[in-house]
């Protein structure tokens, strides 16, 4: 990638999508919802809030092949969670701010990406690396739909080289780093229904499916039949 492209494109996606899905049964990246495996709505909502490059880290399924816009990276620490995914697409990234999503986020919004992005640049004056993570209508932080400046790498390795895996203790660090910042982000748009809503089990995969019917029935638009 060159310096021309990289200042012409500032925003990265990386999508978590080498977990093994225990609780679903199955690789939940590829699940069909409306008509699409949910990775593809993740891919197309940091695409519509002008992400390029966008990885996906970790091979969903031995037979998946990536669209020709996107860059599948490899797991180079398996079985270390969202961590790891972040670590891969970091090192891979030119891109000063890159959103760490999960692969099972349908209900994504482009406009609630930009926000981020918006967020983000309100601090460009700052020097140090940063993040910026929202925070739901319960007061919870989500990481897995979070941004975070590249040159946070250093400290993101030095996590993984410590087994502190989980993405709280990385926000911690953060917090408490002398070289780094840290917001938690509310706006109108992380209010929003729906918005963190993940399909992690086949209930949730099931509630999913009747929301999309409804959102479909509302809009006066017929349903596509997801495969079982």
């Amino acid at each position: 990638m060159t310096r021309d492209r990289v200042d012409s494109h500032p925003r990265a996606a990386i999508i978590a999508a080498g977990g093994q899905s225990r609780r679903m049964g199955r690789a939940k990246a590829l699940l069909p919802l409306g008509g699409r495996p949910l990775l593809q709505w993740v891919i197309a909502a940091a695409r519509q809030a002008g992400c390029d490059p966008v990885f996906v880290v970790g091979r969903p399924a031995e037979v998946w092949q990536p669209p020709e816009d996107v860059v599948l990276l490899e797991d180079r620490h398996p079985g270390k969670g969202p961590l790891a995914a972040l670590e891969a697409g970091l090192t891979a990234s030119e891109a000063p701010w890159n959103l760490l999503l999960a692969c099972d986020l349908p209900f994504l919004s482009a406009r609630f990406l930009q926000a981020l992005f918006a967020e983000a640049e309100r601090h460009r004056s700052v020097r140090q690396p940063g993040v910026v993570v929202p925070i739901d209508a319960q007061q919870r932080l989500q990481p897995l739909s979070a941004l975070y400046h590249r040159n946070l790498l250093p400290l993101v390795e030095e996590q993984l080289l410590q087994g502190a895996l989980s993405m709280g203790a990385l926000l911690d660090r953060v917090r408490s780093a002398e070289d780094a910042w840290y917001t938690a982000f509310r706006g109108p748009e992380v209010f929003a229904p729906d918005l963190f809503f993940n399909v992690n089990t086949p209930e949730r995969y099931a509630e999913a499916q009747q929301k999309l019917l409804r959102a479909a029935l509302a809009e006066g638009t017929p349903p596509m039949q997801d495969g079982r």
